[in-house]
């Protein structure tokens, strides 16, 4: 006869956690420079940036923004696939810091057996490759004129040429 005495958890070694807090710290500081961008309303795409031409997802992260804020006539506008886009990749993104910040794992003990199952499944990929045809579909409608035509783009050249106007001061009037 055999007692089972309950085991408490072994808390998580100090040297985890330091981990867990650099990479939590690396994932803060890699965002500055996408905040900076975004506030500077640097062009983020670039397709836009370098070739002056929308690529299937330009618009969505101005269409998200405005969506946070409410507005979702303007976002639809921007984008009309930002509805079902921007909740998947925030949700992505959100999953890839989670993972990113817990660090590695343990590999399975099976060998044919994920971290994810469900990020396998036939679902996800009829479901991406339906998201990825409609975001495709949408691009090639747009340039022939539907959905509001291509959405605008700045390239990198007009952007530094529209911030160099901004710092220019204006001459002084001369005093004849």
């Amino acid at each position: 006869m055999s007692i089972s005495v309950p085991i408490a958890p072994v808390p998580a070694e100090p040297h985890v956690w330091r981990g867990r807090l650099g990479r939590l710290l690396v994932l803060g500081l890699a965002g500055v420079p996408l905040l900076l961008a975004l506030k500077a309303k640097f062009p983020l795409c670039v397709s836009a940036g370098l070739f002056g031409l929308p690529c299937p997802g330009c618009g969505l992260t101005r269409a998200s923004l405005l969506l946070l804020h409410g507005d979702l006539g303007g976002a639809l506008s921007l984008h009309p696939l930002v509805v079902p886009m921007a909740p998947l990749y925030f949700g992505a993104l959100a999953l890839l810091a989670v993972d990113y910040v817990r660090g590695p794992r343990q590999a399975p003990s099976l060998g044919h057996a994920r971290a994810r199952p469900w990020l396998s499944t036939r679902t996800v990929t009829l479901l991406g490759a339906l998201l990825l045809t409609s975001l495709v579909g949408l691009w090639l409608a747009r340039f022939v004129g539907f959905f509001g035509g291509p959405v605008p783009v700045e390239s990198y050249q007009s952007w530094a040429a529209s911030r160099a106007e901004l710092e220019t001061p204006e001459p002084a009037p001369s005093a004849h």
